[in-house]
């Protein structure tokens, strides 16, 4: 009898322990990181919620490219990491969880195009869960460059199911020409109250947005820049603003007397093999700057018709341009609009709304 006792015993244990593991298999199925072998980057890639951007040099062969991938614990992918496919049209994976319950597909393409400098907000789309707007660009192929994004993916989490057009960044029909950028401050409503982020604020930029360190460290999860083969001289275009009625502080609570305004500005940075980007807390401030323009505080006025902006880029003294540096696509530049200018740190109000439009880039000749 005790011998049965034993193994009834042991047979339990077992049976617990595979319970137990079976529960710690992990749900989650994403792409943490990608690099490509060789030279043929000009940098980092871009890697968004279901899309990654392989930033390619112009001279390179996309007819074998194998990315490399690493994911969540236990997670497989669909085609294998690090097999050769023809990148000349994008190519999709599926990420599968260790628990083999959730899938997601990830579209991956390349990138050879050069930055553009006419930015009319004309065209857009859905996320892959048809939730809210992501912006890009059309190159002179045809393409589809994804340049800009936002912190929608973020706002996500507690408005999901909701309206496109209720999330902060969204579009307007109301542009200067056709479709225009509309960028509004919302509140986060009780998740904010909790977290101290009280206030969610439009806003659009060059670069990537990544969610996954945005609750933690938001300032970190911005990851501003993407590569200029060109000197900018101005920033020019036109906004429509109104500020939200109530003010408030990181808390949540209202701040007598004061106003929300908005934002926008464009900086040019240096990179090297310990800096790609830049991030919330060193955007404005990094040694790495070139150049930075930033429209002037008498210029953000209030607005129902619609108001040009034209910023000069005030480079940096003692700050040498490099030509070839500029050839290897070792500059990147950032264009960032907000509809609270303190929103970064959850300070700003409800309402305020920002549209802008017909946004150019100028090149600068006396080099």
């Amino acid at each position: 009898m005790k011998e049965v006792r034993i193994i009834f015993m042991v047979s339990l244990l077992a049976a617990l322990s595979s319970c137990i593991k079976e529960e710690l298999l992990n749900a989650e199925a994403d792409i943490l990181t990608c690099t490509v072998q060789g030279t043929v980057l000009k940098r980092q890639p871009r890697i968004g919620n279901d899309k990654i951007v392989l930033m390619v040099k112009s001279n390179a062969d996309l007819k074998h490219i194998a990315p490399l991938f690493t994911l969540t614990r236990g997670a497989t992918i669909a085609p294998e990491s690090g097999t050769p496919l023809d990148f000349s049209s994008p190519q999709y994976y599926t990420v599968t969880s260790e628990d083999r319950q959730w899938k997601k597909v990830y579209e991956v393409s390349c990138d050879t195009s050069a930055l553009q400098k006419k930015y009319d907000f004309e065209n857009y789309e859905l996320d892959a869960k048809q939730h809210y707007y992501l912006f890009y660009e059309l190159t002179e192929s045809g393409s589809k460059q994804y340049l800009w994004s936002c912190g929608n993916e973020l706002f996500d989490l507690i408005a999901s199911g909701s309206d496109p057009d209720n999330y902060p960044t969204t579009v307007s029909e109301a542009g200067k020409s056709g479709y225009c950028l509309m960028l509004q401050t919302k509140s986060t409503g009780v998740f904010g109250s909790w977290s101290d982020k009280p206030i969610a604020t439009g806003s659009l930029f060059m670069g990537a947005f990544e969610s996954d360190s945005a609750l933690i460290y938001p300032l970190k999860a911005t990851r501003f820049g993407t590569p200029i083969d060109f000197l900018p001289n101005e920033l020019t275009g036109y906004y429509k603003y109104k500020a939200g009625t109530v003010y408030t502080d990181k808390k949540g609570k209202t701040v007598p007397g004061a106003k929300d305004n908005f934002d926008i500005y464009a900086v040019l940075f240096e990179t090297d093999e310990g800096l790609n980007t830049l991030d919330g807390a060193n955007v404005l401030s990094s040694p790495s700057i070139i150049a930075i323009a930033r429209i002037d505080e008498s210029d953000r006025v209030e607005s129902d018709a619609w108001r040009m902006f034209k910023i000069p880029f005030v480079y940096k003294p003692g700050r040498a341009i490099d030509l070839q540096k500029l050839d290897d696509d070792k500059y990147s530049l950032t264009v960032v609009f907000s509809s609270s200018i303190a929103g970064d740190l959850f300070m700003g109000s409800v309402g305020s709304t920002l549209f802008i439009d017909e946004v150019v880039l100028s090149e600068k000749t006396d080099l």
